[in-house]
C-alpha cells in the first residue's frame, strides 16, 4: 500500500465517530520519525496518564524531542469555534494540502468531522498548477495553505477557480504585497494567526491590513513583556519532552488556566496583530539588534525573502549576512551602515523548506557559517 493509500485510510478513520469518542492516543508525526514514535507509543501504553490525547512533534530549544499534547475535546472545541468564525458550510468539501501531522493538516479533518464534510488529499508532489487542476477536478471548496504556497500561486498568476470558497492562510507570515495580489486574482483568502499550542488558530480574517478577529472560545491578555497569553477550551495540555531515561509531562499553564506565548502583539477591540517573535535579539557592539526588525525591514525593501544570519567577528562581536534566493538581489546603500550594517548578501539556488514550506532557519545558517568558515575577519 502506497503512502497516499494509507494516510486516506487513517483520514477515514480520523472522521469517524469511534476515534473521536475513544479514550485512544494518537501520535503523529513525519515518517522518518517512525522510531521517535514508536517510542512515544509505548511510553504511553507502559502507563502514562493521558487518555484521548493526540501528539504533535515540535523541536524544543534545546534540539530535544518534544511532543504538543492536545486533548480531542480541545481539537473539536478548536474546530467549532473556526467553523463559526468563518462559516464553514456543511458537507464543504476540503482539498488537503498540509501534513496531517501538523495541526493545520490535522484541523481540516476535525472541521470536516463536526461539519459533515469530506476530505481529498492533495495528490503528488505540490505545485501551484496541480492544485487549480485539483480544485476544478473535486470541485473543492476549502482549502488551507501557507505563504510559500500562496506565492506560487500568485507568481503562477491564474485567477481562483469559481467553486472555491475558502482558503485559510497560516503557518507563517503572509506579506501585504502577495495577498493584495492573491485578492486580485480572486483567491478568497483568510490570513490566520495559531500555534500548535492552541490546537490551530486563534485569530483569523483581516482587511489587509494585520489586524485579525480573534476566535470566539478564547480569553487574551499581554503581559508585562508585551508577551502574548491565551486561554480557553483549545488550549493544549501542555508537552511531552524526550530525556535519558524516558519522557515527562510538562505543563507551562498556569493554575488560572494560562498560557504564555513568546509572541509580541497588540490587541484591541476583539482583534490581534502580530509584531514579532521574542528570542531574535543579538549584540552588536554592545548593542541589542533584532534581527526579526532587520529581516523585516529587508523583506520589505527587496520584496522579497530574506534571511539575515548573524556571525562571529573579532572587533563587533556579530556581522550580518543576508541571504536570499534571486541573483538579481541588490542591497540598498543604506543596508551597508550603522549597526544593522549587512556585511555581505548571499544567494542560494533554493531555501531549505519543511513540508510546510516554513523555511529552515538552521540550514540556511549552517550554510552561511560553511561559507564564512575560514574568512579570518570574523573569528
Amino acid at each position: 500500500m502506497g503512502k497516499a493509500e494509507v494516510t486516506m485510510r487513517l483520514i477515514k478513520e480520523l472522521l469517524s465517530d469511534a476515534f473521536w469518542e475513544s479514550d485512544s492516543n494518537l501520535v503523529l508525526a513525519a515518517d522518518s520519525q517512525a522510531d521517535e514514535i514508536h517510542s512515544l507509543e509505548s511510553w504511553l501504553r507502559d502507563g502514562a496518564e493521558m487518555k484521548a490525547h493526540v501528539f504533535f512533534q515540535t523541536s524544543g530549544s534545546s534540539g530535544s524531542p518534544k511532543w504538543v499534547a492536545i486533548s480531542k475535546e480541545a481539537l473539536l472545541a478548536s474546530a467549532r469555534a473556526v467553523i463559526g468564525h468563518t462559516n464553514l458550510k456543511k458537507s464543504c468539501k476540503s482539498l488537503l494540502t498540509i501534513p496531517i501531522y501538523h495541526v493545520g493538516g490535522f484541523g481540516v479533518i476535525a472541521r470536516s468531522y463536526l461539519s459533515g464534510g469530506s476530505v481529498h488529499l492533495c495528490r503528488g508532489k505540490w505545485s501551484a498548477e496541480s492544485f487549480i487542476s485539483q480544485i476544478e477536478e473535486l470541485q473543492a471548496q476549502c482549502a488551507s495553505l501557507v505563504p510559500a504556497q500562496v506565492v506560487d500561486l500568485v507568481s503562477l498568476g491564474s485567477t481562483a477557480p469559481s467553486c472555491i470558497e475558502t482558503i485559510v492562510v497560516g503557518g507563517g507570515h503572509l506579506n501585504d504585497e502577495i495577498y493584495q495580489k492573491a485578492i486580485e486574482l480572486g483567491w478568497p483568502l483568510l490570513r490566520s494567526y495559531g500555534m500548535s499550542e492552541a490546537s490551530s488558530q486563534i485569530a483569523t480574517g483581516d482587511s489587509g491590513d494585520y489586524w485579525l478577529k480573534i476566535l470566539k472560545g478564547w480569553d487574551t491578555s499581554i503581559d508585562d513583556d508585551g508577551r502574548l497569553r491565551i486561554k480557553g477550551e483549545p488550549l493544549f495540555s501542555g508537552y511531552v519532552v524526550r530525556e535519558h531515561e524516558g519522557y515527562s509531562f510538562q505543563s507551562p499553564v498556569d493554575s488560572e488556566g494560562w498560557f504564555t506565548t513568546q509572541d509580541e502583539v497588540l490587541l484591541q477591540g476583539g482583534r490581534l496583530k502580530f509584531l514579532r517573535r521574542f528570542g531574535r535579539g543579538v549584540k552588536i557592539l554592545g548593542e541589542l539588534v533584532d534581527l526579526q526588525v532587520v529581516e523585516d525591514n529587508l523583506c520589505e525593501l527587496l520584496g522579497k525573502e530574506i534571511i539575515v544570519v548573524p556571525i562571529p567577528d573579532q572587533r563587533r562581536g556579530l556581522v550580518l549576512v543576508a541571504v536570499s534566493e534571486d541573483s538579481a538581489s541588490r542591497l540598498p546603500d543604506h543596508a551597508n551602515r550603522g549597526l544593522c550594517a549587512i556585511k555581505e548578501l548571499l544567494v542560494m539556488s533554493e531555501f531549505p523548506r519543511s513540508p510546510l514550506g516554513k523555511i529552515r532557519r538552521a540550514d540556511v545558517e549552517e550554510w552561511v557559517k560553511g561559507r564564512f568558515a575560514g574568512d579570518k575577519t570574523t573569528e
